[in-house]
């Protein structure tokens, strides 16, 4: 039974939200941030999964400013998950 849990690990483990150390990385500009919001945005939209994951990757060189965390972790899980609709619910509801 172990071995079985073990095996989904890799499987679920992106649409797990937890927190990584970044203390190292610099913090994203407001601009950064800004253009990563309209990216989602125009993804979303699109249906566009390889776009929406391409702006998460983008930004992994980054910490969010504590003010988008929340909102980011939210955004990150809705597109592990491909809901394209709440990813625009959540951008509609931070006005960002």
């Amino acid at each position: 039974f172990i071995e079985e849990y073990k095996s989904y690990k890799d499987i679920i483990e992106p649409c797990i939200l937890f927190d990584e150390d970044e203390s190292g990385k610099p913090e994203a500009s407001e601009e950064q941030i800004t253009d990563a919001f309209r990216l989602l945005r125009k993804a979303a939209n699109e249906m566009d999964c390889t776009a929406l994951e391409a702006v998460f990757e983008d930004m992994k060189s980054y910490r969010v400013p504590d003010k988008y965390s929340s909102l980011w972790k939210k955004l990150n899980y809705a597109t592990n998950q491909y809901e394209y609709s709440e990813v625009l619910s959540l951008l509609d509801s931070e006005s960002v």
